[in-house]
Protein backbone atom coordinates (compact mmCIF):
# COMPACT_ATOMS: atom_id res chain seq x y z
CA UNK A 1 0.00 0.00 0.00
CA UNK A 2 0.59 3.11 -0.83
CA UNK A 3 1.61 5.96 2.11
CA UNK A 4 -1.36 8.16 2.36
CA UNK A 5 -0.47 12.04 2.59
CA UNK A 6 -0.74 13.09 5.90
CA UNK A 7 -3.29 15.14 6.94
CA UNK A 8 -2.64 19.22 7.95
CA UNK A 9 -3.91 19.58 11.28
CA UNK A 10 -4.94 23.31 12.42
CA UNK A 11 -2.86 24.33 15.51
CA UNK A 12 -4.68 25.80 18.64
CA UNK A 13 -4.22 29.28 18.93
CA UNK A 14 -2.16 28.61 22.28
CA UNK A 15 0.06 27.05 20.27
CA UNK A 16 0.95 29.52 18.12
CA UNK A 17 2.55 33.20 18.16
CA UNK A 18 -0.67 35.38 17.59
CA UNK A 19 0.65 38.86 16.78
CA UNK A 20 -0.46 42.14 18.47
CA UNK A 21 -3.70 43.51 16.62
CA UNK A 22 -2.53 45.93 14.25
CA UNK A 23 -3.99 49.23 14.99
CA UNK A 24 -3.68 52.74 17.44
CA UNK A 25 -3.83 52.00 21.22
CA UNK A 26 -7.74 52.29 22.74
CA UNK A 27 -6.16 51.20 26.19
CA UNK A 28 -4.93 54.14 28.51
CA UNK A 29 -1.67 54.02 29.14
CA UNK A 30 -0.15 56.63 31.28
CA UNK A 31 3.51 56.86 28.93
CA UNK A 32 1.66 57.52 25.71
CA UNK A 33 -0.68 60.06 27.26
CA UNK A 34 2.16 61.90 28.61
CA UNK A 35 3.91 62.33 25.44
CA UNK A 36 0.45 63.28 23.97
CA UNK A 37 0.55 65.84 26.52
CA UNK A 38 3.89 67.16 25.98
CA UNK A 39 2.92 67.52 22.53
CA UNK A 40 0.17 69.45 23.07
CA UNK A 41 2.29 71.57 25.01
CA UNK A 42 4.57 72.02 22.10
CA UNK A 43 2.34 73.93 20.32
CA UNK A 44 0.77 70.65 17.93
CA UNK A 45 -3.18 70.30 17.66
CA UNK A 46 -5.18 66.98 18.95
CA UNK A 47 -5.98 66.64 15.57
CA UNK A 48 -2.52 66.24 14.26
CA UNK A 49 -1.32 63.87 17.10
CA UNK A 50 -3.91 61.83 16.40
CA UNK A 51 -3.37 61.54 12.87
CA UNK A 52 0.40 59.89 14.05
CA UNK A 53 0.61 56.48 13.41
CA UNK A 54 1.27 55.27 17.45
CA UNK A 55 -1.42 57.73 19.01
CA UNK A 56 -4.71 57.21 20.19
CA UNK A 57 -7.72 58.05 17.72
CA UNK A 58 -9.51 60.85 18.18
CA UNK A 59 -12.35 59.40 19.92
CA UNK A 60 -9.90 57.46 22.48
CA UNK A 61 -8.86 60.95 23.25
CA UNK A 62 -11.85 61.64 24.30
CA UNK A 63 -12.93 58.21 26.73
CA UNK A 64 -9.75 59.35 28.07
CA UNK A 65 -10.53 62.88 29.15
CA UNK A 66 -13.46 60.86 30.58
CA UNK A 67 -12.31 58.61 32.45
CA UNK A 68 -9.09 59.86 33.34
CA UNK A 69 -9.02 63.23 35.91
CA UNK A 70 -5.02 62.24 35.74
CA UNK A 71 -5.36 62.65 32.08
CA UNK A 72 -7.46 65.44 31.99
CA UNK A 73 -5.27 68.04 34.64
CA UNK A 74 -2.72 66.81 32.32
CA UNK A 75 -4.07 68.37 29.17
CA UNK A 76 -5.50 71.01 30.64
CA UNK A 77 -1.92 72.19 32.21
CA UNK A 78 -0.43 71.21 28.53
CA UNK A 79 -3.27 73.21 26.93
CA UNK A 80 -2.33 76.59 28.99
CA UNK A 81 1.18 76.18 28.42
CA UNK A 82 0.66 76.38 24.79
CA UNK A 83 -1.68 79.01 25.31
CA UNK A 84 1.41 81.29 26.54
CA UNK A 85 3.62 79.77 23.72
CA UNK A 86 1.14 81.09 21.51
CA UNK A 87 0.98 84.63 22.87
CA UNK A 88 4.53 84.59 23.18
CA UNK A 89 4.81 83.75 19.04
CA UNK A 90 2.72 86.83 18.09
CA UNK A 91 5.34 88.73 19.58
CA UNK A 92 8.10 86.95 17.80
CA UNK A 93 5.93 86.57 14.40
CA UNK A 94 5.13 90.84 14.71
CA UNK A 95 8.58 91.66 15.81
CA UNK A 96 10.22 89.54 12.81
CA UNK A 97 10.65 92.03 9.83
CA UNK A 98 12.64 89.17 7.69
CA UNK A 99 11.56 89.28 4.24
CA UNK A 100 9.26 92.10 4.73
CA UNK A 101 11.60 94.25 2.25
CA UNK A 102 12.17 92.50 -1.26
CA UNK A 103 15.04 93.83 -3.81
CA UNK A 104 13.62 94.98 -6.89
CA UNK A 105 14.93 93.87 -10.15
CA UNK A 106 14.87 96.40 -12.31
CA UNK A 107 17.97 97.96 -12.94
CA UNK A 108 17.11 101.62 -13.98
CA UNK A 109 15.00 102.21 -10.51
CA UNK A 110 17.38 99.62 -8.19
CA UNK A 111 16.06 99.69 -4.05
CA UNK A 112 14.06 98.09 -2.33
CA UNK A 113 10.17 97.32 -1.95
CA UNK A 114 8.05 96.45 0.62
CA UNK A 115 6.93 92.69 0.00
CA UNK A 116 2.77 93.07 0.94
CA UNK A 117 2.73 88.90 0.67
CA UNK A 118 4.37 88.31 3.41
CA UNK A 119 3.56 91.53 5.33
CA UNK A 120 -0.42 90.29 4.92
CA UNK A 121 0.39 86.80 5.69
CA UNK A 122 2.50 87.76 9.08
CA UNK A 123 -0.86 90.10 9.64
CA UNK A 124 -3.01 86.82 9.56
CA UNK A 125 -0.70 84.41 11.52
CA UNK A 126 -1.30 87.19 14.28
CA UNK A 127 -4.79 87.88 14.04
CA UNK A 128 -5.40 84.13 13.80
CA UNK A 129 -3.55 83.61 17.37
CA UNK A 130 -5.10 86.94 18.89
CA UNK A 131 -8.67 85.57 18.13
CA UNK A 132 -7.93 81.78 19.27
CA UNK A 133 -6.04 83.26 22.17
CA UNK A 134 -9.64 85.53 23.06
CA UNK A 135 -11.74 82.74 22.42
CA UNK A 136 -9.49 79.57 24.51
CA UNK A 137 -8.75 81.76 27.24
CA UNK A 138 -11.36 85.43 27.37
CA UNK A 139 -10.24 86.13 30.91
CA UNK A 140 -7.03 86.12 30.01
CA UNK A 141 -6.72 87.46 26.93
CA UNK A 142 -10.09 88.69 25.66
CA UNK A 143 -10.84 91.99 24.39
CA UNK A 144 -13.11 92.84 27.84
CA UNK A 145 -11.11 91.61 30.47
CA UNK A 146 -13.05 93.40 33.23
CA UNK A 147 -16.42 91.77 32.02
CA UNK A 148 -15.40 88.55 33.47
CA UNK A 149 -14.85 90.09 36.81
CA UNK A 150 -17.27 89.79 39.81
CA UNK A 151 -18.87 92.63 40.51
CA UNK A 152 -18.00 94.69 43.46
CA UNK A 153 -20.96 94.44 46.37
CA UNK A 154 -22.64 97.82 46.68
CA UNK A 155 -23.56 98.49 50.24
CA UNK A 156 -26.65 100.97 50.23
CA UNK A 157 -28.14 102.24 53.79
CA UNK A 158 -31.94 102.67 53.63
CA UNK A 159 -33.55 105.72 55.34
CA UNK A 160 -36.95 105.09 55.95
CA UNK A 161 -38.05 108.60 56.87
CA UNK A 162 -36.55 110.02 54.22
CA UNK A 163 -38.25 107.70 51.71
CA UNK A 164 -41.55 108.06 53.50
CA UNK A 165 -41.27 112.30 52.51
CA UNK A 166 -40.10 111.65 49.14
CA UNK A 167 -43.48 109.48 48.69
CA UNK A 168 -45.28 111.68 50.15
CA UNK A 169 -44.07 114.89 48.04
CA UNK A 170 -44.64 113.09 45.18
CA UNK A 171 -48.37 111.88 45.31
CA UNK A 172 -48.65 116.03 46.52
CA UNK A 173 -47.55 117.03 43.08
CA UNK A 174 -49.38 114.00 41.91
CA UNK A 175 -52.40 115.14 43.75
CA UNK A 176 -52.15 118.93 42.40
CA UNK A 177 -51.53 118.26 38.70
CA UNK A 178 -55.18 116.83 39.12
CA UNK A 179 -58.34 119.00 39.25
CA UNK A 180 -59.56 118.91 43.01
CA UNK A 181 -62.94 117.62 42.43
CA UNK A 182 -61.83 114.45 40.99
CA UNK A 183 -59.59 113.99 44.11
CA UNK A 184 -62.25 114.63 46.53
CA UNK A 185 -64.88 112.70 44.32
CA UNK A 186 -62.43 109.58 45.02
CA UNK A 187 -61.95 110.20 48.55
CA UNK A 188 -65.59 109.94 49.06
CA UNK A 189 -66.01 106.03 47.23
Amino acid sequence: MADKPEKKTRRKKADRYVPRPVGRPSEYDPALAQEFCHRVAEGETVAKICDTPGMPRMTTFFTWMERHPEFKESYAHAKSVQLERMADETLHIADNATNDWMEKNDPENPGYRANGDHISRSRLRVDTRKWLLSKLAPKKYGDLIGKYEAPAEIQVEVDSMAIARRVAVMLLTAARNQDVEDVVVKEKK
